[in-house]
């Protein structure tokens, strides 16, 4: 039971409230109130809440209608390849939008 406490990363038994032993012989842990960590809810900060990445290009096709949820336009899709010094859409395999902003894409091999 000692060697289950310390592979959940309790190794001082006095920081557990309640060990309980499971029917499926796997062990679940109560630590004590003051050494479990704050959440943001603690702390009073406001969380973002991530969404999923937006698809915007799939092999080499441009998505009109995710440009369309995110309130973008194909200018604007062209600038961010640009930026990127990505001449065309035929280019790239894939390419999305995360929740704060960010471009991730990946480009097709050659010869594809």
């Amino acid at each position: 039971m000692l060697e289950e406490l310390r592979l959940k990363e309790y190794f001082n038994l006095g920081d557990i409230e309640y060990a309980i032993l499971e029917t499926g012989g796997q062990i679940s842990i109560i630590p004590k109130s003051d050494i479990q960590p704050a959440t943001r809810k603690d702390l009073k900060i406001s969380p973002t809440q991530d969404k999923l990445p937006v698809t915007l290009i799939l092999d080499g096709k441009i998505n009109n209608k995710n440009l369309e949820v995110i309130n973008k336009d194909k200018s604007w899709l062209n600038n961010q390849l640009k930026k990127n010094n990505i001449l065309s859409a035929d280019e790239v395999f894939l390419a999305s939008l995360d929740s704060k902003g960010k471009l991730a894409y990946q480009l097709k091999k050659e010869g594809e």
